[in-house]
């Protein structure tokens, strides 16, 4: 694993200095992580407001260097000082045996490297320009679809992508489409081979498959700061109808709060005035769930259930095979969440959170059930259950994601405004509401 802007061997480290993003230097660090080279990763951070931005950070340093063409990223091996990514690519390569095993390879190792560098130029051109719109539009419609068809034929005819040998092109194409993930999450949709390279690449070494999951990669920007795409930007699906769904979802639930209060409130009053005398509930759709209690003195809650319960005999569906199913799709929807959150959110309290909130409810919920299922005449299972489903579904949807959002938004309100300028600081709060929005059609039916 990198060091950040350190070195602790007694033998000074190589030492790889770029912007504090993932951009061009990602697939270097890749490479070192990969072939376990020991390596500084300095970091140059850009400064100021769009408009007036302050590059002093690597200009103060920049012809010090002793390079005789400084750029970023560079690299400082020793005596071997040099720059420009490709050129740091291969030298690396070439000292771990990744530039091909044959000429063949060699050739089509050096070719991809001039494929993949256009693919980049291109790229970079619409992330930084300054029509949004029209740049993401003519990147996903009119520049992607043939080059990834191209690469797609390519990896469908070879093991990697300059024939059967792991090259540090490679390394290039895979930060590439992780990118591409990140700005289209279906971008790949119609190119099973490349995510399947993906996948395959992720397990090339334990090494690179540990530096993916850490915070050192993930909290990178893909870009600068002067990119429209610059951070792994949360993309809400089907924002229109999603924000209706939460509306009506949130109504419903003060509506029965409200009717419920209310409810109380006229069942408090008039047991003051007048004793409630026995009445024999007649069966029906909206039949009292507690036996021997008046019509009029049923709550909001028990005529939704006793709806249901109306429902369920209509369906043949026994009131416990239902409480199992819910139960059991519910369950089913949190662990997807969680395996989102693991693979994600780098707050390891959140994670942990949310872990042992799942592993209770799985635990818990289902020895309530068997446990109370014969107890107060058959009906105390379902209210222990739906009481813990409750309290778990309140933690996990609310408590748990408004903690986690409202931790950093308080800190940079009344603790340090200049946190905003902070990457570090902003991919851990966009990392944590890509998990609470919606953004994908499987997310909606799981959140």
């Amino acid at each position: 694993m990198p060091s950040n802007n350190q070195t602790n061997n007694a033998t000074k480290d190589a030492e790889l200095g770029y912007w504090a993003i993932r951009g061009l230097a990602e697939p270097i660090r890749l490479l070192l992580v990969h072939t376990n080279t020991p390596f500084t990763d300095k970091h140059y951070h850009l400064q100021g407001e769009p408009g007036n931005w302050d590059k002093s950070d690597w200009l103060s340093v920049k012809f010090t260097l002793g390079m005789d063409f400084p750029n970023l990223p560079y690299y400082i091996d020793g005596d071997v000082k040099i720059s420009e990514s490709n050129a740091i690519l291969h030298h690396i390569a070439s000292k771990n045996n990744l530039i091909g095993q044959t000429e063949v390879e060699r050739a089509e190792c050096a070719q991809m490297q001039d494929v993949l560098a256009d693919i980049r130029g291109a790229c970079t051109s619409a992330f930084y320009s300054s029509n949004e719109a029209t740049a993401r539009q003519q990147l996903l419609t009119n520049c992607l679809p043939d080059k990834l068809m191209s690469l797609e034929r390519v990896l469908a005819k070879n093991e990697w992508l300059s024939g059967a040998s792991l090259t540090f092109v490679d390394f290039v194409l895979y930060e590439l489409l992780d990118e591409f993930c990140k700005l289209d999450a279906t971008v790949l949709k119609s190119f099973p081979t490349l995510a399947s390279f993906m996948t395959k690449f992720e397990s090339i070494s334990p090494q690179v498959q540990t530096y993916l999951a850490s915070s050192q990669h993930k909290t990178l920007p893909v870009n600068n700061k002067q990119a429209w795409f610059h951070l792994d930007a949360v993309h809400v699906y089907m924002p229109t109808v999603t924000a209706y769904t939460y509306i009506v979802l949130a109504s419903c639930h003060v509506v029965l709060l409200v009717t419920l209060y209310v409810w109380l409130r006229k069942r408090q009053r008039r047991s003051m005035m007048t004793p409630v005398s026995p009445d024999v509930a007649t069966p029906g759709p909206t039949a009292s769930l507690v036996v021997g209690q008046p019509r009029h003195m049923r709550s909001p809650t028990e005529v939704v259930d006793a709806i249901i319960q109306w429902c369920l005999q209509r369906l043949g569906v026994s009131h416990d095979t239902a409480i199992v199913a819910f139960n059991a799709f519910e369950l089913a929807c949190q662990s997807y969440q969680l395996m989102q959150i693991l693979g994600t959110v780098i707050d390891a309290w959140f994670v942990q959170a949310y872990a042992i909130i799942v592993v209770v409810h799985s635990l818990l919920t289902p020895w309530l059930f068997v446990s109370t299922r014969h107890r107060a005449g058959g009906r105390l299972h379902t209210v222990l259950v739906g009481w813990s489903r409750s309290v778990v579904s309140f933690c996990l949807s609310c408590l748990l994601p408004v903690l986690s959002l409202i931790a950093p938004a308080l800190e940079y309100l009344w603790v340090d405004p200049t946190l905003s300028r902070d990457t570090f600081w902003t991919t851990r709060v966009l990392l944590v509401a890509q998990i609470v929005v919606v953004t994908s059609g499987f997310d909606y039916v799981t959140k």
